[in-house]
């Protein structure tokens, strides 16, 4: 939100200089000790958030109206809330890095004190803090101690899929989240990342939607023949990753996203010939049914499963 220099602003161009160069770097937030460092008096300050010129996000936490506010604005406000020693970590930190899409309602911060409740900010207290890291001036937690938060509110395929995007960015090693897990044992949940990094050396990609998690979560109750969950393989024709391919069966099993757009239809219809022309029968399933239908989507797949046994059986 940009805004007319006043009288005042003529007054101190200097500081108002210096106050967008550092709204700048640190995504329109800053604490009031920190604009006291740029030549703002507290007074000044104080009576700037009455006129609405700042907006006090949380005590002594101010966005500096220069822009809209951003999520890493909204990150950095909720590090800053809870004191020195505060980390950012779970989705938030997903979402900064780019390994989660979506940026989530509420920031995970980790401290070493009791830091009080604020607004949009769950806080978690540690003994000791892990080693950090700047991202975007934001202080967080390393890649493997993010692995360990996200078990707070993802399945472990969710959590594989946060590994995927991380590694593709050459931001993860497999062998480095071990070695930590190592550290960790005893710690509630550390099996859900066991099981996370599991499922990512097998070449997976994770699950990418919660109907995945849901569908891949039935197959594992109904004991199927082994399966690949959004593992890439070669066609004749081009590289794909189907949701569940059974390799032994030569079947495939997709669900259908919630955008059906024609753009997707059309990229689903390429994708199904081109399995079909690797040799593989190709099973969709609309999302809905997975969620409403569970028992119908159960049956679908065993007659599937058992007909591509008796077809193999034939050959």
């Amino acid at each position: 939100m940009s805004r007319s220099v006043s009288a005042e602003d003529r007054r101190m161009p200097h500081q108002y200089s210096l106050l967008r160069e550092f709204a700048a770097r640190n995504h329109d937030v800053a604490t009031v000790a920190e604009l006291t460092t740029i030549g703002f008096a507290r007074t000044t300050i104080y009576r700037w958030v009455r006129d609405g010129r700042f907006q006090l996000l949380h005590p002594s936490v101010i966005n500096l109206g220069i822009s809209e506010l951003s999520d890493a604005g909204r990150y950095r406000a909720a590090t800053l809330a809870c004191g020195k020693h505060t980390l950012l970590t779970g989705s938030a930190l997903g979402h900064l890095l780019g390994a989660i899409n979506d940026a989530p309602l509420v920031v995970d911060v980790l401290t070493a004190h009791h830091a009080g409740s604020f607004s949009g900010v769950r806080t978690h207290q540690a003994q000791r803090l892990p080693m950090s890291r700047r991202v975007l001036g934001i202080d967080v937690v390393s890649v493997e101690e993010l692995m360990c938060s996200l078990v707070i509110d993802m399945t472990y395929p969710e959590i594989a899929h946060v590994m995927h995007r991380l590694a593709w960015k050459d931001q993860f090693v497999g062998k480095e989240l071990k070695r930590y897990l190592d550290t960790q044992r005893g710690r509630r949940g550390i099996g859900v990342v066991h099981a996370a990094l599991d499922l990512h050396s097998t070449g997976s990609a994770g699950a990418r939607s919660r109907s995945e998690v849901r569908l891949h979560s039935m197959l594992l109750r109904m004991r199927v023949p082994h399966f690949l969950f959004n593992v890439p393989f070669d066609t004749p024709s081009r590289r794909l990753e189907p949701d569940i391919r059974f390799p032994s069966l030569m079947l495939v099993i997709e669900v259908d996203g919630r955008h059906g757009t024609p753009e997707q239809i059309e990229e689903d219809r390429r994708r199904d010939e081109a399995l079909r022309d690797a040799g593989y029968r190709v099973i969709r399933i609309p999302w809905r049914d997975v969620w409403r239908r569970p028992i119908e989507v159960q049956l679908i797949i065993e007659r599937a499963i058992a007909q591509a046994q008796f077809e193999r059986s034939r050959a």
